[in-house]
């Protein structure tokens, strides 16, 4: 039962998503809202756990009515995990990837490597070319 609610809105999400990438602003938009409506829900959440006279609410925006909404919209979407999580630290931790701090140093030093090797070709060109002239 589970996996098949998670398959249809995998399936949704990546719909959702196809459609708005091509209006950028419209999705950002929207995820803004939405994203602002999970924060909002969480915060009036909380407040009514520790607070004991509930107020009435609009239906929608009774915070755990807007939880549920935001979370189900965001994850159609697309954004629940990337604003959360992030895909650069999901990915690096489905590779086994190193701490990009790590990975900054080995970079460097590749490049480095490839530096030289890039100047060590161009001499070699140079000195074939002047031999030709």
């Amino acid at each position: 039962m589970l996996k098949t609610i998670i398959h249809f809105f995998d399936r949704l999400e990546d719909k959702t998503r196809g459609k708005l990438s091509h209006v950028p602003v419209v999705y950002s938009v929207v995820g803004g809202f939405f994203v602002i409506m999970f924060w909002r829900a969480v915060w009036e959440t909380i407040d009514i756990m520790w607070k004991s006279d509930n107020y009435i609410l609009n239906w929608i925006f009774y915070p755990p009515i807007s939880l549920i909404i935001s979370i189900l919209v965001l994850l159609m979407i697309g954004l629940m995990v990337s604003t959360f999580i992030g895909h650069r630290i999901i990915m690096s931790g489905l590779k086994n990837e190193k701490k990009m701090e790590e990975k900054a140093e080995e970079m460097i030093q590749e490049e480095e490597i490839t530096l030289q090797h890039v100047m060590t070709e161009l001499s070699k060109l140079r000195k074939d070319f002047e031999e030709r002239k």
